[in-house]
């Protein structure tokens, strides 16, 4: 592991404007967790883990907090169970419950609102062609293509902007698993400034 954490601690990568202290000795609880509700998300797509890897690299780096669907202003990392070194990550400033049905509505409805629908829809008559005919059927088919892990809960900043924290540590991420084009991954950056 690189030493890279969840919540800015003795981050080499932080950008300046952070306040960097210290890394704290391992909490055991820190991790990503399915809730106790049994909830769709996590019956079927969270995985529990206290690390995630890239498959591009096969890095491992430990998730430095305690994560379930039900945390805010989190980044997430979905594997392409199918087209196995394709995998998305991004951001949300709701809870991963809430972003995941924004994301699966999108790709059984065929709505390119993310790199990540963009692919389920361009290999939709092929790699992931999926049943579309039930809800159930639908979650059953889609949970065979891909997977879940939250891998990091940003807190706020004092005098940031929590969406612009947000995009500079889902940039972070995409470098640090290699998610982006430049390595064969789906993930487009754009250039990103901080909101005034």
């Amino acid at each position: 592991s690189s030493g890279i954490n969840a919540e800015y601690w003795g981050t080499v990568s932080a950008p300046v404007n952070l306040v960097v202290s210290p890394a704290p000795s391992d909490d055991p609880s820190w991790g990503c967790y399915q809730c106790p509700k049994s909830c769709t998300l996590c019956k079927n797509f969270l995985v529990e883990s206290k690390t995630c890897t890239s498959p591009k690299t096969s890095q491992t780096f430990k998730i430095r907090s305690h994560i379930d669907c039900n945390t805010k202003n989190v980044i997430y990392l979905i594997l392409d169970l199918k087209c196995t070194e394709i995998f998305y990550i991004g951001y949300t400033t709701d809870c991963m419950a809430v972003r995941w049905r924004n994301h699966k509505s999108h790709i059984k409805k065929s709505i390119k609102s993310c790199e990540l629908a963009s692919h389920f829809i361009a290999h939709a008559s092929s790699t992931h062609k999926l049943d579309k005919t039930s809800q159930a059927n639908f979650t059953a088919d889609l949970k065979e293509h891909l997977s879940i892990v939250l891998i990091e809960s940003v807190r706020p900043q004092a005098g940031l902007d929590v969406e612009t924290t947000l995009k500079e540590r889902e940039d972070y991420w995409q470098g640090a698993l290699k998610s982006t084009p430049l390595f064969g991954g789906i993930n487009k950056r754009s250039n990103r400034s901080k909101k005034s």
